[in-house]
């Protein structure tokens, strides 16, 4: 939720910015709108990095789940046989 919600924030950032008042720093007073707009393709790619990191841990929590079951569930399924004879009327 922090990933997507900071990415989301960094693309949004003009949006809350267009509301603010100028901020005073050292004596220096600027308008942060303008510079909110350096946020947004940083927003955009951390919306890809994010989503990829989110895959990542589902992977591992799926491969973590498979474990504390006891082992992979899928390996432990016959394979599937075919029937020759029924492929053979398929094809005629």
């Amino acid at each position: 939720m922090t990933l997507v919600s900071v990415s989301l924030g960094m693309l949004f950032a003009p949006v809350y910015m267009w509301t603010s008042d100028d901020v005073t720093w050292a004596s220096t007073t600027f308008d942060p709108f303008w510079w909110s707009f350096l946020l947004v393709p940083m927003g955009a790619a951390l919306v890809f990095v994010s989503l990829h990191i989110m895959n990542a841990l589902a992977t591992i929590c799926a491969q973590w789940a498979g474990w504390s079951i006891g082992g992979h569930v899928l390996d432990e399924l016959p394979a599937p046989t075919i029937d020759r004879e029924a492929a053979e009327r398929l094809h005629r």
